[in-house]
């Protein structure tokens, strides 16, 4: 049987790392906040659609909350310049995406490839995020 695993109380006491953990924080208060907005709306203030775009988007803030803080704890393990390019990642595409997303929904005017591009920055920020935990062995796997 292997021994538990070390836990590290101090994670989230370095500023980086509090950063990114208070961001994460604070998208999944907006994530849960824009929920009951979008359930309480008036149609009437909604375009075509809008409903369903906007629900679309508090998935997507909700989930990347959950990215951000995980980010914010995966700090001390990964490769830290991947994770906080992944984090930095999370927080842009997050805000690009919702604001692309919510404006029309909302009635406004679109606004060209934010969304999509919002969407490919969470990408992307995935990818790093795994790419963070690839760890060089300076002796091979045995």
């Amino acid at each position: 049987m292997q021994p538990a695993p070390e836990v590290h109380h101090d994670v989230v006491r370095s500023p980086v790392s509090a950063g990114w953990f208070a961001c994460g924080a604070l998208v999944g208060l907006l994530s849960v906040a824009s929920a009951a907005l979008v359930a309480h709306l008036p149609e009437r203030m909604l375009a075509a659609g809008g409903r369903e775009s906007l629900s679309s988007a508090v998935q997507i803030l909700g989930w990347h909350a959950a990215a951000l803080l995980a980010s914010a704890l995966w700090l001390r393990e990964g490769m830290r310049r991947l994770v906080h390019l992944a984090a930095a990642c999370f927080l842009l595409g997050t805000l690009c995406f919702c604001v692309g997303v919510a404006v029309p929904a909302l009635g406004g005017p679109h606004l060209g490839r934010l969304a999509p591009t919002g969407g490919t920055v969470l990408m992307v920020g995935w990818a790093l995020l795994a790419a963070s935990t690839w760890r060089r062995r300076s002796t091979p796997a045995r």
